[in-house]
């Protein structure tokens, strides 16, 4: 989790994958929801790059802690170059890309 470098994404499928528990992405939501507070979970998405904390006001969270690292959002809520921003794991070292505006 540690891991996710800043301006990065990575799904719950992902994570539970590289922890070593493929298949178990929904155990991953599960953790993310009464996880450590000091663990980057704003950086876990959903398969499809939309948000995953969408009750309580959790998106709003989200969304500006990826804001602060410089993903930004469709108004749809799911990440703009979802494929680029996309972390597959420990052995990706590919850093960040800020897209540029068109």
């Amino acid at each position: 989790m540690r891991a996710i470098p800043c301006g990065r994404v990575t799904t719950y499928g992902r994570l539970a994958t590289a922890c070593g528990h493929p298949g178990a992405a929904r155990m991953a939501g599960m953790l993310a929801r009464c996880g450590s507070p000091g663990l980057p979970w704003h950086r876990v998405v959903r398969a499809d790059g939309s948000l995953a904390w969408t009750d309580g006001g959790g998106d709003t969270w989200q969304s500006d802690a990826l804001a602060a690292e410089g993903i930004r959002l469709t108004p749809s809520g799911r990440v703009v170059d979802f494929a680029t921003r996309l972390w597959s794991g420990p052995d990706d070292t590919t850093a960040a890309t800020t897209p540029t505006a068109a």
